[in-house]
């Protein structure tokens, strides 16, 4: 074996074999991502799909805090919030909207101040609807719940996301809320006190985002 060869082989073998041990390393690395990804999945599942509301809202706000962190692969996260929807609205009969209702909620959910928030959507035309399910998706990833989104016949003259108590965490929600829409692309999103709603009994944390006309 000639100088040079031995040379050659001296630096190409190290090479090699440190190059074989990263791949090596990295399919394992990518392995154990991914078994973590599925146990995170099977144990979202059966809380996602939960007959308790607490239990579902928790779960919700867990996969919003795995997708912030890139824990969660981005393909995973529209069958889980469908999951989701098709069990909370299945419960929206049971629990309609208070503002569009009229309806009280109960005293014991109107004192738990741990509520994650539901942010309830409204659109003016069918064409919007598009739009609000990308804003919709947005929110969700970042711990809010769209409980679902209704047409209505007039909207604002600026988006706005509307907040019915000035205590507490509801005007540092709204304001969170419009400052994410925002980032979204909704870039007149505004937080709107609605007064006249002090003595009713509405679920904490509730909010609504109300689109203009022309808003998407």
């Amino acid at each position: 074996m000639s100088a040079w060869t031995n040379i050659v082989a001296g630096i190409v073998i190290p090479i090699v074999i440190a190059g074989t041990g990263w791949y090596i390393a990295d399919e394992q690395s990518k392995q154990t991502k991914t078994q973590q990804d599925a146990d995170r999945v099977a144990v979202l599942l059966p809380s996602l799909a939960s007959q308790n509301p607490k239990e579902r809202e928790l779960a919700f706000a867990l996969v919003g805090h795995y997708m912030s962190k890139g824990q969660l692969p981005d393909e995973v996260y529209p069958i889980l919030a469908q999951i989701w929807r098709a069990t909370e609205r299945a419960d929206d009969t049971q629990e309609p909207s208070v503002i569009a209702s009229g309806k009280e909620v109960s005293e014991a959910e109107a004192k738990a101040a741990t509520l994650i928030p539901r942010v309830y959507f409204h659109i003016v035309t069918e064409e919007q609807r598009a739009y609000a399910r990308q804003l919709e998706a947005g929110l969700e990833k970042s711990g809010f719940i769209v409980p679902g989104i209704q047409r209505v016949e007039n909207g604002p003259a600026s988006p706005e996301i509307r907040y019915f108590r000035k205590e507490g965490n509801e005007p540092k929600d709204a304001a969170k809320i419009a400052d994410l829409l925002k980032k979204l692309g909704l870039r007149e999103a505004k937080a709107k006190y609605i007064p006249g709603y002090e003595n009713v009994n509405i679920r904490p944390r509730h909010y609504e985002l109300w689109l203009s006309a022309d808003a998407g």
